[in-house]
């Protein structure tokens, strides 16, 4: 059985913040994260929302999140790999 290895250094400060909200999430709601409650957070701690939206666009690309669509048409996302 192979291990992958993740490169913390490979994130922001500010991905790791989102990474962590989103793992808290995760456990304690038991649901896939709406895009909406990431921006609400990351704006309580003085992040744009823009800034916010390339983060989690970042996050997407090197596969820590995967983007997922609710019923209601909703973004949502679900996380592959915790920090």
């Amino acid at each position: 059985m192979s291990t992958t290895y993740i490169n913390l250094s490979e994130i922001s400060e500010m991905q790791k913040n989102i990474m962590r909200f989103v793992d808290w999430w995760v456990h304690e709601k038991k649901i896939p994260i709406p895009r909406a409650e990431i921006i609400k957070e990351m704006e309580a701690n003085g992040v744009k929302m823009p800034t916010t939206r390339l983060a989690i666009y970042v996050l997407l690309k090197k596969g820590y999140l995967r983007e997922a669509v609710t019923i209601s048409n909703k973004t949502t996302y679900v996380q592959l790999r915790s920090i």
